[in-house]
């Protein structure tokens, strides 16, 4: 009875042409129907986000003044400031348990 509907199920793939290569249409792009979807909305933010990223930093001064504060907001939009970052990190502690 198993192999029945096993081979009844292969019957439908070959049937709606899904193992012979068929190629199925991919969209990468969202539909651009629901204006107010998430998923549009926070695309709009990054990209927003992206253009403006270096907005007035036109020489090395100007990045120099805002340096610091980049990192920081780096180092917590990746959640690490609980993490030491600066100065001597402890020793790794290395140990070997077995070798092949």
């Amino acid at each position: 009875m198993k192999f029945h509907s096993v081979s009844l199920f292969v019957s439908i793939l070959i049937m709606f042409g899904l193992l012979h290569g068929q190629n199925l249409p991919i969209e990468s792009e969202p539909v651009q129907d629901q204006p107010n979807s998430i998923r549009n909305y926070l695309m709009s933010a990054a990209a927003e986000v992206t253009q403006s990223s270096l907005a007035g930093i036109n020489s090395l001064e100007d990045w120099e003044a805002v340096r610091s504060e980049r990192y920081e907001q780096l180092v917590e939009m990746l959640s690490l400031t609980d993490v030491p970052l600066k100065g001597d990190r402890p020793p790794l502690n290395v140990q070997t348990t077995g070798s092949i």
